[in-house]
């Protein structure tokens, strides 16, 4: 039966991990690499209810209402099974403050699920114990390690989640390359622009959530989600790896590497 639990010091403050802990409600993926998609289906008061599928270590789609409540020394976030094909049960992420420290706390997730009568249980004692200590650990890793974003980079974004390409217009060089996935690079700043005008314009809205920044010889290097809302309803939060390159203080160089089928296609 997947019953687990696996608890760590985090080197950051209380209210730091109390917000990754909100947002971690609201955007799963950033913080469950399984995670493939996921929805928040209904707003109540002090709750949402939200369906995510995870195919691995097992294939499932789970329906949780998720709440947090005050515990003695911090304060808990339940994610509750809500008519689910294979398990029912709950989920625990745990933060309390260490007396003393004000740059770290004690994050716990405990596991406790039990699948139902006559069904087969697939993720076994080993496998559950490995997913929530590999769970905490990147939880703690994103907690310590908050992204450096220089402000050139945070413009660029900001120019795009505006949904107006001329925005970034400033921020290029001339003669600037660009490409997308494996599509040809694109070469001088108004082309740039405008094929951005005509990509931007199938979406609603578009948001980036920052990973880490790297940066090195030149280069600077950005892991991010992009969560997409698009023209016909569907959402999409899908992972890019950015690569910048400047000419004094404009962008001389962008690549992005990612996988953007599903925003045509749809999830396989």
């Amino acid at each position: 039966m997947p019953h687990a639990s696996f608890k760590v010091t985090v080197n950051a403050p209380y209210d730091r991990v109390s917000e990754l802990l909100v947002d971690k409600m609201e955007n799963p993926k950033k913080y469950v690499g399984t995670i493939q998609q996921s929805k928040v289906l209904e707003r109540g008061d002090g709750f949402i209810i939200r369906e995510m599928y995870e195919p691995k270590p097992t294939d499932l789609t789970i329906r949780e209402k998720i709440f947090r409540r005050e515990i003695r020394g911090g304060e808990e976030f339940v994610y509750q099974h809500i008519n689910n094909a294979r398990y029912t049960g709950e989920f625990h992420n745990l933060l309390t403050r260490i007396p003393g420290r004000a740059d770290a706390c004690e994050l716990e997730y405990i596991m406790d699920w039990t699948p139902h009568p006559g069904t087969k249980d697939s993720i076994d004692a080993e496998t559950a114990s490995r997913m929530v200590m590999m769970g905490v650990n990147h939880f703690k890793e994103l907690a310590e390690h908050p992204p450096q974003v220089p402000a050139f980079v945070s413009a660029f974004y900001a120019a795009v989640d505006s949904l107006k390409a001329e925005a970034m217009e400033p921020l290029l060089s001339d003669n600037i390359r660009f490409r997308i996935a494996s599509h040809s690079d694109l070469v001088g700043k108004q082309r740039v622009i405008e094929l951005n005008r005509i990509v931007m314009a199938g979406w609603t809205s578009i948001k980036h959530h920052f990973l880490g920044v790297y940066q090195d010889k030149g280069k600077t290097f950005v892991e991010c989600f992009v969560e997409y809302k698009l023209k016909d309803g569907s959402e999409y939060m899908l992972p890019f790896l950015s690569v910048f390159e400047r000419e004094g203080e404009k962008i001389s160089n962008v690549k992005i590497f990612g996988d953007l089928s599903p925003l045509k296609h749809g999830w396989e």
